[in-house]
């Protein structure tokens, strides 16, 4: 029969300890701590504390969950998906008035432009550089730049969305408006338009295809820059994968990014197929 080698767990048949030597035991117990135990398969356990008193966690070391309490963490996606339906069509139908908005505004922003300096090359120059650099600005560090000025809310979100969807379609409207043929805008005068209608008449259809090819560039690029200004509580889709990813690895954490992402993927998609049928119904056969 095994012992233990403390004070209380003396083997049996061994020769008794005399009053002294246990004494003596005692004192160097109490100054060097409980002393240790045997376990199996040579393992070293504390002998001056109970295990049946001490916390299940100090006994096994961290634990690993079992498949059962781990099932509980995760969430199933289709169950995501059908408890927050409704919040999911919301932000989403928010998601995409912002950006259809945004580019509506733009456009006319980034016509009115070109109109005006599509005639000198100078200012041609000047907006296709204003152009090119606006696109290497951070959307995120834009997006953060706008919360002293405006605040949170859909007031910043709207400023940078407008922003980053005119820039495309800046330099897609003056390209399409230089190319005009002169001799048209010649003919047009010739027959006693003034300046204002040669623009909606002549050049304004015949640089619409190629406008709205940098319109179609535009919705796709700001149908992103839309989920980052989630960052300021703007409105969309952006909210589920900010929610996902400030508690990454708790219940519904991936679930709320893929949903979020997947989300502005086919939003991306819609608009892109509704402005291929508006380019079809606003374009003449001729020039298709």
């Amino acid at each position: 029969m095994r012992g233990f080698v403390g004070l209380r767990g003396l083997r049996w048949g061994a020769r008794h300890p005399t009053v002294d030597e246990a004494l003596q035991r005692v004192t160097t117990d109490a100054i060097a701590g409980p002393r240790c135990r045997h376990g199996p398969e040579g393992s070293v356990r504390p002998t001056g504390e109970s295990s049946r008193h001490r916390p299940r966690a100090a006994l096994s070391g961290p634990q690993t969950p079992t498949p059962d309490e781990s099932a509980g963490d995760s969430v199933d996606f289709g169950e995501f998906l059908s408890s927050r339906s409704s919040e999911i069509l919301f932000a989403a139908a928010q998601h995409f008035s912002l950006v259809a908005q945004s580019v509506v505004l733009a456009t006319v922003i980034a016509v009115a432009i070109a109109a005006l300096v599509h005639r000198s090359s100078l200012g041609r120059a000047a907006a296709n550089s204003v152009s090119a650099v606006g696109l290497t600005i951070p959307s995120f560090a834009l997006i953060g730049l706008m919360v002293a000025p405006f605040g949170f809310g859909v007031k910043p979100a709207v400023i940078v969305v407008v922003f980053f969807a005119a820039l495309p379609i800046l330099r897609n409207a003056i390209v399409g408006l230089a190319g005009v043929d002169p001799a048209l805008v010649e003919s047009a005068r010739g027959l006693g338009m003034s300046r204002l209608g040669i623009f909606f008449r002549v050049e304004l259809p015949l640089a619409w295809p190629v406008i709205l090819s940098g319109v179609r560039v535009s919705a796709q690029m700001v149908m992103g820059v839309a989920a980052v200004a989630a960052y300021v509580l703007g409105p969309g889709l952006g909210g589920f994968i900010f929610q996902g990813l400030s508690r990454l690895g708790g219940a519904g954490a991936i679930e709320s990014v893929v949903t979020g992402t997947v989300g502005v993927i086919l939003l991306a998609l819609i608009l892109d197929l509704l402005l291929l049928g508006l380019g079809r119904l606003t374009t003449s056969k001729g020039i298709r």
